[in-house]
């Protein structure tokens, strides 16, 4: 049986509270996602992802808070 991912359990690890930005696959192990959903989101505009370059994609740490609180759009299953 598949466990609910419930947004408000999200907690950061110690090392990255003070962090601004965070990986694709850092936010995607936070949401319980894959950096693929996450790039979809992206794409889809559910969430704001920044380009530092070509293949360095970071998510801010507001979209963070904004899924924590039920912001986003959820995607469809």
């Amino acid at each position: 049986m598949k466990e609910e991912f419930n947004p408000e359990t999200i907690s950061l690890p110690p090392e990255l509270e003070k962090r601004e930005f965070f990986t694709l696959k850092q936010f995607g192990s936070f949401v319980g996602k894959t950096s693929a959903t996450i790039l979809r989101w992206h794409k889809l505009g559910y969430i704001k992802v920044t380009k530092f370059s070509p293949r360095s994609w970071m998510v801010p740490k507001s979209e963070l808070e904004r899924f924590k609180n039920g912001e986003m759009m959820q995607a469809s299953q």
